[in-house]
């Protein structure tokens, strides 16, 4: 009686350590492994869309910053300044070194780090206001055409984005080129202001 008892324990014993020590199956490690696959994916495609956000928006920020530079040159130095676009994806700035208040290639002298190469390209277009501000059309112009005068007096022109006292009502764009949609990738060029924003679905430069 003794003995069968034991028996039937161990044998109980037996079931419970295989029952507790089963192995996973397949299946259970396919799902395991594509759950885990899946959420990689999601999390590169993130990380990816965030460094791209990341880096257009340093590059408006490089660019809104020497623009600004600019400007202060010109007002503490007493000297016209020009930045210019010799191609869509780089831009130098200029100082009037022969102080005839005009950009003369070849003669005016580019500062030490210029030109400076972008990772995207850019683009520019004009913006016509309305009287309450607002955006009435847009215009492309060429990038390579643009040429921003500052004065010694901190004030902004440039023929190609009709920027004038003449034309109060029109502002320069300078786009950054991507489909990263990130918080700021164009920079607004009026007489006395210089502005980051947004691009929006039609083209507009909103202020950030």
């Amino acid at each position: 009686m003794e003995y069968r008892r034991s028996c039937i324990v161990d044998r109980m014993t037996t079931i419970m350590h295989r029952s507790n020590c089963r192995g996973v199956t397949l299946i259970e490690l396919l799902v395991v492994i594509t759950i885990v696959g899946l959420v990689i994916i999601a999390v590169g495609f993130e990380y990816s869309g965030w460094q791209g956000r990341y880096r257009i928006e340093s590059q408006v920020k490089q660019l809104h910053s020497d623009l600004m530079n600019a400007r202060a040159r010109a007002m503490e130095r007493k000297r016209a300044h020009f930045i210019s676009f010799p191609a869509i994806n780089s831009y130098t700035l200029v100082e009037d070194t022969n102080e005839n208040n005009a950009y003369n290639v070849g003669v005016d002298a580019a500062l030490a780090s210029y030109p400076k190469l972008t990772e995207y390209g850019m683009s520019a277009t004009i913006e016509t206001l309305n009287n309450d501000g607002t955006i009435a059309a847009v215009t492309a112009a060429t990038l390579t055409d643009v040429v921003v005068n500052f004065g010694i007096r901190g004030l902004i022109s440039s023929a190609t984005l009709n920027i004038d006292p003449a034309t109060p009502k029109k502002r320069g764009v300078i786009h950054i080129t991507s489909t990263a949609n990130p918080d700021y990738d164009c920079i607004i060029i009026e007489q006395t202001r210089i502005i980051t924003g947004q691009t929006n679905s039609g083209g507009e430069c909103v202020a950030k």
